[in-house]
This record gives structure tokens, sequence and C-alpha cells, in this order.
């Protein structure tokens, strides 16, 4: 299908009901997502970023509009997006190499191609040979290597990622940000588009090609802007922090 989007938002409205009210969360959310597409999503605290992206993983629901993947209206989880957590959200009881399994073998693939896929983005990820360690004996930004391995195994159309390096130390986080960029540029892997939610600015403009920013009460896209820039980028150039000033302007 020529020129469709691999995801669609379509005037995607959500609230939650608590106790014997209804809450709305976002409102009236149009977006496109392209195939190759790296989108980052900023917003204040609380505006419904993290709600965003589990409905476009198929986690949770509309209350109205429609979520497009492929062009087909999405019912139910989206098997073709993987969901990389801000608390890592790995099986304590489980070793590094069970952990990446574990969405493969949900999936129902062959156990010996799950053995090799799981080694393959590993060593991707920098952890071969911590196959056989427990989450416990990690430091964080090697618990967090493990969920993007994981989430890269199932080899999905489409990375999602909820402030994926907010945990972390500023020297990990800068070294996994380069890292991300280098799988979503190896044109050797399958994963190629990329939704980050991140609260920080900075490493929005930084990273995506695409900054969407959420804000409102409900959330609403106050604005998409295309980042012009160059990779790598300069932090210190006047035109990257022209950009930052200019999204969180709309933030605020």
């Amino acid at each position: 299908m020529a020129n469709v989007p691999l995801l669609e938002l379509d005037r995607l409205s959500k609230s939650f009901r608590r106790e014997h009210t209804e809450s709305l969360i976002l409102e009236e959310i149009s977006l496109k997502v392209a195939d190759g597409d790296f989108v980052a999503i900023v917003g204040p605290s609380g505006v419904g970023k993290s709600t965003l992206l589990r409905l476009m993983a198929g986690l949770t629901q509309p209350t109205k509009g429609r979520v497009l993947f492929e062009g087909r209206e999405l019912r139910g989880v989206n098997g073709d997006s993987a969901l990389v957590f801000q608390s890592f959200a790995l099986f304590p009881w489980l070793t590094v190499e069970q952990n990446v399994r574990l969405g493969l073998e949900a999936r129902g693939i062959d156990p010996s191609a799950a053995k090799s896929r799981v080694a393959y983005y590993l060593d991707k990820v920098g952890l071969d040979g911590h196959e056989e360690a427990y989450p416990r004996e990690l430091s964080g930004g090697m618990k967090q290597r493990v969920g993007l391995a994981r989430a890269l195994a199932v080899e999905p159309k489409l990375l999602l990622m909820d402030e994926p390096f907010s945990a972390l130390d500023a020297l990990t986080s800068v070294s996994l940000r380069e890292e991300l960029l280098e799988i979503w540029s190896d044109s050797s892997l399958p994963v190629n588009t990329v939704v980050l939610v991140t609260h920080l600015i900075e490493e929005a403009v930084e990273l995506a090609d695409r900054v969407v920013v959420i804000a409102g009460s409900p959330g609403r896209v106050r604005d998409d802007l295309r980042i012009e820039l160059p990779r790598p980028r300069q932090k210190n150039s006047a035109a990257f922090n022209e950009i930052v000033d200019r999204v969180f302007s709309l933030i605020v």
C-alpha cells in the first residue's frame, strides 16, 4: 500500500474512569509515523505520553478514534511492536538469556532459532558473556541493555521506548543513546522505526527526526517539529539550542 504510514493515530481520545468521574487524558490526537522514522514525544508530566505509547502498542484501547498499523485498524495487542520500559521490567528469577528469550517463547519461535537470535542481540547491545547473570548482578545500564535486547529480539517493525534512560546516570545515558542511534541506523537490523517518550527536550532533539509536543489538559498535539540538523548533533551549537528553546516554549 503506497504512502500508507506504518502507524497512524486518527483523532484519538482516551479517558479513564476514576470512582464516579470520567477523566479525559488525551483528546483528538492525530499523528502519522512513517517506516524509518525516529519520533520523540515530549510534554509535561501527567500529560498522557506513556498512555499514548500503550495505545500504539495495543495494550490499552482508545475511547474514541482509531489506531491504524500498516493501514489496518489495530484491535488488541500490536504484535509488530515492542516496548522498552523505564523500570527495566526484568524478571529477577530469570537469567539475562532467559529474560531476552521470554518474548520469543511467547511468540512460538523454534528453541534453536530463539537461542541463536538471543545471542545475536545480546552481542548487539554489548552483553555477550553475561548470558547467565541475574538482574541483581547487573548495573542499571546493563539492565536496560537487557530490556533493549529483549525488545529487539522479537524484531518488531516498531520499537516503542518509554523514558528508557531516565533512571540511569548521565554517562550511561549518553552511551546508550549513542548505541540506540547505531541500532536504528543499522540497515542489517529489521528495527528501523522508533517512537521515544522522554521528559528531556535535549534528548529528543539529539535523537529524533521529529519532535511531537503534547501539552494541555487533556493532552493534545501542540506541534510536530521536523529536526533537520545533521548527525551527530552538536548540543552546544546555536541551531541545536534554538530548537530546544522552541520546544520548551511550546510546553510551558
